[in-house]
């Protein structure tokens, strides 16, 4: 019995750890640049106090962002041109 148990949970342990697949996700700006930088080069410093570069909800994050950004034209690299300040994650409401 305990054996089907876990078998039941462990799917949903595995859901808790991705990424919803969103098409639609709110996005917030605090500036915008004026003009298109000649130097498309970008560095993303985090927000967040509680994640780092290397935690697993960070590397997801990145791996849907860089796709976007190297469609724009854009590399990451350090010095940039660019500097994306970035918190990113979920909110509870009520």
């Amino acid at each position: 019995m305990k054996r089907r148990r876990m078998e039941w949970l462990f799917p949903l342990a595995l859901m808790g750890c991705q990424l919803p697949a969103v098409r639609e996700t709110e996005v917030e700006f605090d500036a915008w640049s004026r003009r298109v930088p000649t130097d498309r080069t970008a560095v993303i410093h985090l927000l967040n106090t509680d994640v780092t570069a290397n935690d697993i909800e960070y590397l997801q994050f990145y791996d849907r962002l860089k796709p976007v950004l190297e469609m724009n034209g854009y590399r990451l690299t350090s010095p940039a041109a660019v500097i994306l300040r970035l918190k990113f994650g979920t909110e509870k409401v009520g």
